[in-house]
């Protein structure tokens, strides 16, 4: 019989463990429709264990999984939702419409989505733009026909800029899967316990180590039975901290009461900063000049993805969201829209949209929402020449009756008394 010396034994059990940690599949428990919040279908973990003898990174013990639970719900019950366990990273077909584009058929994890959609755009159209005559050559949609491989490049670097920017740009947290399934329980002491056992962190101080361990794990944001945006949505948390995330929320939460994702979750993905507040800077005395108790904290700089937001049923009333000009005029022309609640992405072909005001006069918007019945490309050509930048728009007899589309509505919010024409789509939202 063959002997095998024991420096072989000993690579070979290397190989098997990083083998068996690469390919696992994640697996869900549910309760009457309702996910517990951990996955993985290993060996069980410890609680509270930090070694690696249970598999790779550190587990998480009870206080991070009850600070999990209070920045998401608040004083609701930890209960994810069966659409929240299912949803994942998937990409559309690539001879299709958008195949630059994710799918995201449903409305509860569709904020978090289109945020790592809108970076997707930036790195495919932006990432060769380093000097100003770079920038003018980009005027063609053949920039969003990526290769599988330029697909599967940018979401590895889309998932990474929002981690490491959440982090400070001087760490990043990366949660992978880890345990078995749970059964169904009504307890939710059991549940907490069930995610201390089934997660595990991976924590980088380099923005490349960052995506290299992305890219060897990216299976786990985009398998087909879920959980990928869960695990997203954990590691954005812990690299901000949630001692962090706690004090930027300012008493919110970052999931609505319907468990959809709320607008200081949006934040937390364009800013790194869980505000709640779109204002820029922050607000130290309220309307009648008062100082107050507490400043509500803003937007600090100018973002790399914008937002604009329409909120008819707030049209008049004084809890209005007011978003200010570093999310109106980003780095790049793309834009989150936050449309009655529902989230989709405008975008520019131009990189010089919001730096040059010529080009401003007239130009091209792509209209997205990752949803299955947007079937073709919308395009809208905006004509702002008899508009005054940036100017609050006036609620007008349209507005009221609530005539004008949601999308062309919003992009008034930008420029206001601009043209928006449709040519010849008809109008998603």
């Amino acid at each position: 019989m063959d002997t095998v010396c024991p420096q072989e034994l000993h690579r070979l059990a290397s190989a098997l463990e990083l083998s068996g940690d690469v390919l696992a599949k994640p697996t869900f428990s549910s309760d009457n429709g309702r996910f517990s919040g951990g996955v993985g279908n290993q060996h069980e973990a410890k609680s509270g264990d930090s070694t690696k003898a249970n598999g790779p990174g550190n587990s998480i013990n009870m206080e991070i999984a009850q600070g999990l639970k209070r920045v998401l719900f608040g004083s609701r019950p930890f209960l994810f939702c069966d659409e929240w366990s299912r949803a994942h990273l998937q990409w559309q077909h690539q001879r299709g419409q958008f195949p630059y584009g994710l799918f995201c058929p449903k409305d509860k994890s569709r904020g978090i989505v289109m945020v790592i959609q809108a970076h997707i755009l930036k790195h495919l159209l932006f990432d060769n733009m380093d000097s100003q005559d770079n920038r003018e050559q980009i005027s063609s949609a053949m920039q969003v026909k990526p290769s599988e491989l330029e697909r599967r490049n940018t979401i590895i670097s889309s998932l990474a800029d929002i981690l490491w920017r959440a982090g400070n740009a001087t760490k990043a947290v990366v949660v992978i899967q880890h345990g078995s399934m749970l059964g169904p329980t009504r307890s939710e002491l059991r549940r907490l316990e069930h995610l201390v056992s089934t997660l595990r962190t991976l924590e980088y101080n380099s923005y490349d180590q960052l995506w290299t361990c992305l890219k060897k794990r990216i299976d786990q944001f985009t398998n087909h039975e879920g959980g990928g945006i869960l695990l997203f949505l954990y590691s954005l948390i812990l690299s901000r901290s949630i001692n962090k995330v706690e004090n930027d929320l300012q008493g919110d939460t970052l999931l609505t009461h319907t468990d959809q994702c709320a607008l200081p979750l949006i934040s937390l993905t364009l800013t790194g900063s869980a505000t709640p507040y779109l204002f820029n800077g922050d607000l130290v005395y309220d309307i009648k000049g008062q100082p107050l108790p507490e400043p509500l904290r803003g937007i600090k700089g100018r973002c790399d993805i914008g937002l604009l937001l329409v909120e008819r049923n707030r049209l008049l009333s004084k809890d209005k969201k007011q978003v200010g000009s570093m999310l109106k005029t980003p780095i790049f022309p793309i834009w989150i829209t936050y449309l009655n609640g529902r989230y989709s992405i405008l975008f520019c072909l131009n990189g010089n949209l919001n730096r040059d005001w010529r080009i401003e006069h007239c130009f091209t918007l792509h209209y997205f929402n990752g949803q299955s019945e947007q079937t073709k490309e919308t395009k809208l050509t905006v004509d702002s020449r008899m508009c005054s930048f940036e100017a609050a728009p006036t609620i007008s007899k349209h507005s009221e009756e609530k005539t004008i589309p949601l999308v062309e509505e919003c992009i008034l919010t930008r420029w206001s008394g601009a043209k928006v024409n449709w040519n010849g789509s008809l109008p998603l939202v």
